[in-house]
């Protein structure tokens, strides 16, 4: 069946771009205020607010960007996906991106895998998320430098992506919040120390061989109809988006599924302790469908 129904993140990205052109504008040129400075590029390499233009036609030709509009309107899929255990997803990442020392997960990734019915965790490392500091120069604030909770799924996959915006490699990139441009990547060696405390612009970064394991757990999931969250649900459990009134949105993509979490955050949209998950990975199950 052809694949139809494209989204458009252009549109999107033209829309974040215009809404920070007047700060770029007083810059001069907003993205080699990064260049200059060289903790940004050699330690903060990481792509939040300024989305470069080659991520946007990535995206645009990335098999993650198409949805099959019979699929996403089909009420027997969708409600034969809401039955599914996992609404269609094999692996679940949680990253806890709680300061360090506030949370007993703080500042790692537990990876959890669907195996003969039961989630087991096979994958466990620390992390550096997004420093969740305003970042200004000369009285503009140029980057947030956050690291998002929410509901996300791997949507485009890239292990050679090279960031334009600081011109340094992000090896085997998973990019999951597509309005911040943020992804799960591998970091230089020079940034391997600052692993389990915060110290990104909003990426979450792993070793270069970690990257690489969880890059190609990702992709061994393979393509299939899944059901899509809402990233920031108002009542701060999973829920899905609907494409109509009663049918969940189903797209095609990777079986993956990224949770951001802070649960020293009492205002973070998810506060899932992961140390409990990991205790019982089972209950991804009530995670997946509200109820935890």
């Amino acid at each position: 069946m052809q694949k139809t129904g494209r989204l458009s993140s252009l549109a999107l990205l033209t829309t974040l771009m215009a809404a920070s052109a007047p700060a770029v504008a007083s810059l001069g040129n907003g993205l080699s205020l990064f260049q200059e400075n060289a903790e940004s590029r050699n330690v903060e390499s990481e792509m939040t607010d300024f989305i470069p233009e080659v991520l946007a036609r990535d995206y645009e030709k990335s098999d993650a960007n198409f949805i099959r509009v019979d699929d996403q309107y089909d009420p027997q899929l969708a409600q034969r996906l809401m039955q599914d255990p996992t609404f269609g997803y094999q692996v679940v990442a949680i990253v806890d991106v709680a300061a360090q020392g506030t949370s007993p997960t703080a500042q790692t990734i537990h990876v959890f895998k669907l195996d003969a019915g039961h989630f087991r965790l096979v994958l466990n490392w620390k992390v550096s998320t997004g420093l969740n500091q305003p970042f200004s120069r000369n009285g503009v604030l140029v980057s947030h430098r956050i690291t998002r909770p929410g509901y996300y799924r791997a949507e485009y996959l890239n292990k050679d992506y090279v960031s334009q915006s600081y011109h340094e490699g992000m090896p085997y990139s998973v990019f999951y919040d597509r309005a911040f441009g943020t992804a799960i990547h591998a970091t230089s060696q020079a940034a391997y120390s600052r692993l389990g405390q915060r110290a990104s612009f909003g990426c979450t970064r792993l070793t270069y061989d970690e990257a690489k394991q969880f890059f190609e757990l990702v992709t061994s999931t393979g393509f299939g109809p899944i059901i899509k969250f809402d990233p920031f649900p108002a009542g701060r459990t999973a829920t899905p988006e609907f494409a109509a009134v009663g049918i969940p949105q189903v797209v095609q993509g990777y079986r993956a599924m990224v949770i951001n979490t802070n649960p020293s955050d009492p205002n973070a949209v998810v506060r899932l302790q992961a140390n409990e998950i990991v205790k019982n990975p089972d209950l991804l199950f009530s995670v997946i469908h509200g109820k935890y």
